[in-house]
Parts: structure tokens; sequence; C-alpha cells
């Protein structure tokens, strides 16, 4: 019993460093603490609690520190700031709750007398290994038990003469006294208590009188240079809203205007945004066209049948840049997302100014940023919705990139060629039969494009899903239109689930789907809801209803007809 008496009695501490060597049994309470968790405790640091004192204890030794943190729990305070990078003990009131100040292992140059004065119950601290030079008298006031000052490069002149006669008086509190040296007026490195007062001298400087040739024109000329670097500085803070105000009442484009490639685009630039956003958007929309510029609508120009994703390259492709609406609660969307990463890709290998982002200031503060979108943030080229001249900069950017485009719409149009009416099907209503009958196809008829009714080429008696493969395999596109009594009905659904599976395994809008009245995406198949999603569709009360059906079959034929030959060219000769 005694042995083993004997062998707890040589148990010590390994961990932490500070209690390693120590023997157990002479560890008190006072010396042992836990780690706490607490959210003004320093990102860098480690905080812990005394366990019988309410003492927090921040850990921040060798986590390479530049400056001391502002804010700190509020309790009375052990600071562990050893081995890092500060240069600056600032006054902060945490200060007034230190009562252990381990500063040791530094670059610490100066310690002002207000940080002394808040270290009201400090009762140990460490400065040693750092580079001060001079200490505020007002340390000997602190009620200290214990302060380090070795291997400081202290000047011995008549500002420090005090310390000597300290550091004599106070070996008990100084641990390191004797160590404690300082760089004589001969740059001797000396111990500091062994440095006779007669050394401790300041120097003086002759006073070299400064006459009204010197002092006035000093002052004269400090003062102008002061302004021009007011002055300059003002400029450059606001070197942006300067430009766009010369351009707005002189036309003058300074610096920013770049010189593009020799190359044709269907619009000077292209606008992007969510819709609930429509109505800002409008006004911006409008002062761009009264400007003279060819404006892309992402919901009034997309090509129905294709996905958003899909419209969004092409209008991205076939513009100088793109205007792209980001409010704060758009963010997230899908659209809003998938068009900054295609927008960003193509301004990344052209011009950084082919993209221009609409958004508001506090989105720097979101937490889960893309990086590149919170680099672009910072640029110019993001400009905040509500500013003053929001629309006058956005101006000025998109005319950096705006080129002579007279020509685009007019080639664009003579490309548009006929397309075989007995490939082109509809399907619709019986309630939209004199308006398809009388408008719709009247319309394409004027324009050399005819249809034949899907409904009419099924043959009397025959089964429909029989003949409906057939059909659809002879078609090049198909105009469906839907409504809420179509839904309902199971021989419509499965013609119109047929027309979707096979619309997938084409490349190209084979289908062009339309709604008719008020359609409940609730109430539609899982398939349908998710093409409704995706992909652009278009009701038939839009105003240019008839324009953007021809528009899409044209475009998409083309697109075709130039895939075949391209197609066509890759064949080799035998």
């Amino acid at each position: 019993m005694q042995l083993a008496r004997l062998s707890l009695n040589t148990f010590q501490c390994e961990h932490p460093s500070e209690l390693r060597g120590r023997f157990m049994w002479n560890i008190t309470e006072r010396d042992k603490y836990c780690a706490v968790t607490m959210t003004e405790c320093p990102q860098k640091c480690d905080c812990f609690k005394r366990k019988s004192i309410d003492t927090i204890i921040v850990d921040c030794r060798g986590r390479s520190l530049v400056e001391m943190p502002q804010i700190l729990p509020p309790y009375t305070l052990e600071l562990w700031f050893e081995n890092s990078n500060i240069s600056k003990v600032s006054s902060f009131s945490y200060l007034e709750n230190v009562t252990i100040l381990n500063l040791a292992n530094n670059h610490i140059k100066q310690i002002s007398a207000s940080v002394i004065n808040k270290l009201s119950i400090v009762r140990i601290v460490y400065l040693h290994s750092n580079n001060l030079t001079y200490l505020p008298i007002q340390i000997q006031s602190l009620q200290l038990t214990k302060l380090t000052l070795s291997n400081n490069p202290f000047v011995c002149d008549c500002t420090m003469r005090w310390m000597k006669t300290w550091l004599l008086n106070d070996e008990d509190l100084i641990a390191d006294w004797i160590k404690v040296q300082c760089l004589e007026k001969s740059n001797n490195i000396r111990q500091f208590i062994a440095v006779s007062d007669s050394h401790f001298v300041c120097t003086t400087t002759n006073n070299f009188s400064v006459g009204e040739h010197v002092f006035l024109p000093s002052i004269i000329i400090g003062s102008v240079v002061f302004v021009l670097l007011v002055l300059s500085l003002i400029i450059y803070i606001f070197r942006f809203n300067v430009k766009v105000l010369l351009f707005v009442f002189f036309n003058i484009h300074p610096f920013d205007k770049k010189q593009q490639k020799e190359e044709t685009s269907f619009y000077d630039t292209v606008v992007i945004y969510v819709q609930e956003d429509k109505e800002f958007v409008e006004v911006m929309i409008n002062h761009l066209r009264k400007r003279g510029y060819e404006i892309g609508d992402l919901y009034m120009h997309s090509f129905i049948g294709y996905t958003w994703i899909e419209n969004i390259k092409k209008m991205i492709a076939s513009s100088k840049s793109v205007i792209l609406c980001m409010p704060v609660d758009s963010i997230n969307d899908k659209i809003i997302q998938a068009s900054w990463n295609i927008a960003y890709d193509k301004c990344m290998t052209s011009s950084i100014n082919s993209l221009i982002l609409v958004t508001d200031k506090t989105i720097q503060k979101q937490k889960h940023l893309d990086g590149s979108l919170r680099l672009f943030i910072r640029s110019n080229n993001c400009v905040d919705r509500h500013a003053k001249l929001l629309l006058e900069k956005i101006d000025y950017l998109v005319a950096s990139l705006t080129l002579n485009n007279g020509n685009a719409e007019a080639n664009t149009k003579e490309q548009c060629i006929d397309i075989d009416s007995k490939r082109i099907l509809v399907s619709y209503p019986d309630e939209l039969h004199l308006y398809v009958k009388n408008k719709l196809m009247s319309f394409l008829s004027e324009r050399n494009l005819t249809m034949k009714v899907l409904d009419m080429l099924f043959t009397v008696g025959t089964d429909k899903r029989e003949e409906l493969p057939d059909i659809l395999d002879a078609a090049d596109f198909v105009i469906y239109i839907v409504n809420d009594g179509l839904l309902n009905d199971e021989i419509s659904l499965y013609i119109l689930t047929e027309i979707l599976t096979k619309s997938q395994l084409e490349n190209y809008n084979y289908l062009l789907l339309c709604t008719s009245g008020q359609v409940c995406i609730e109430n539609m198949p899982k398939d349908l809801s998710k093409y409704v999603e995706n992909y652009v569709t278009i009701s038939t009360n839009d105003i240019k209803f008839e324009d953007r059906i021809l528009e899409s079959i044209t475009q998409i034929k083309q697109r075709k007809e130039k895939r075949e030959i391209y197609d066509a060219e890759m064949i080799p000769l035998l």
C-alpha cells in the first residue's frame, strides 16, 4: 500500500505544455482549465475556462496573429499571445479585464501609456523577445507580481533613466532583470543596470532658424501638394462616375472603349432577369432602345421548344454584351445561376466588359457566394440597382462594346427558308378551331408556311396508337396547344406523351408547346410538368404569339439544315 502511494506521488503532467513536468499532486484547482466554446472567441484561437475561478483563457500562441483581436469575451481574461507577429498593442476596452498578458516573442515596437492605464488588474506581463526601445514610466504603477523584459533593443537615453533604478529596486518583480540590455549612444550593447547614470542622456539638435524664405514657401508648397493629392484621390475613388458623366454630357468614352473583332452580332446586349423583376427591367430596356441599341429580352426572344439553358447560351453567343439582373433574393434561381456561369465564361474568354451585373450592395454580405461572383462584384461592371446614375452607367458600359450591326437583322431574314407543309403538324382544343384556321394558319400561309392538323391525319376507325409513330416520324415540328380540358382526356394525354418522348430524342425544338387559358401545372402529369419547367413554352394570349411561332420554326430549320450540310461535308470522298 505504501509502495502504491509512492508511485502515485511521482506522476507528472505531460499536457498542457505550461504544466508539463509538474507533479499531479501539486496541481491546484486554480491551475486546471477546460476548453469552452464562445461566440466572442477569436477564429484563430482557442478559449478555456479556469476550473475554480471565473476566468477565460484566450490561447492564440503560435497562430501568426498580426494584430490583437478587437473583441474578446466579457470576462476576466488571461491572454496568451506569444510566438505571433503582433507589432502593435491597441488600447482595447477588454484590457481592463486582463490579469495575465503574454506578448513574448512578437514584433512589438512600442507600448503607449494609454495601454498601461487600461491594465488596471493585470498581475503578470511577459514582454521579452520583442522590438521595444522604450517603455512608458506608468508601468511602475501597475500592481504586478511578475514581468519579463529581456531581449528587447532598449535605448539608453534620458527618457529611460528611471528604468535602471526600477530594475535595481524590483529584482523580485522583474524575473529577467539581469538580462535586460540597452543600446548606448556609442552603439554599444550593454547590460542595462551596468550603464552609468551619466550615459543616460538625450542628444539635442541645434535649432535651425527657419526664416521666412524657407518656412512660408514650405507651407505653400505643402498645401498645394496636399490639395492635389486629395483631388487625385477623390477622382480615383469616383473615377467610374466621372467617366459616366463625361459620356452623358460630352459623349466622351475615355479609356474603356474596347476594340472588338469584326463580327456580326444580332443583339447589342441581352437582358436576363427573373420574372418578378420585370417592372424594374422594362425601364432599363426602354431606355436602351431609345438610345438605339438592339436589345434581346430572355422572355420575349427565346425560341419555343428549347430549354431555358439552350436559349441563354444562344442569346449570349449572339450578343456583344450581357446585362444580368441579380437581386439578392434571386441568387439561388436556376436561370440566374446558369446565366451567370455562361456569361462569366464568355467574359473571361472575350472581354470582361461583355458582362454587366446589376445587383444590390448587400449581395457582398451573402455567406455562400460563388468565389468568381464575389470577385466580379468589386469591378466597375457591377452596378448597384439603386444607384442614382443607374441607367447612365449601364448605357456607358453597353457603349464600350457596341459596334455597328445594322446588317445583322437583314442577314438573318435573308437566311430564313421555306418549310415543307407536310412536315409541320398542329394540334389544338376544339374551341380554338376558328383562331387556328383563320388567324394562325393564315399568318403562316402568307409566309409560305402551311400546316397539317394532327387529328385529321388519323384514319377513321383505326387505333390512333398504331398510326401515331409513323405520323410523328414524318413531321419536323409539332405545334401542340394544350388547355385544362385536354389534361382530362386520356387519348390527348397519350398523344402528347408520345410527342414529348420523341422531342427528347431530337436535338432541336421538335415540339412547340403552347397553352390556352389558365393551365394548372399541378394537374399535369409528371413528365409534362417537368417539360414545362425546363423548356420555353408560350401562351396563345401572347401579343406576339404568331411571330414567335414563326421565328422558332424558321430559326431551327435554318440550324437543322446547316447541321445536315456540315455532316455531309464530314463524309470522306471515296
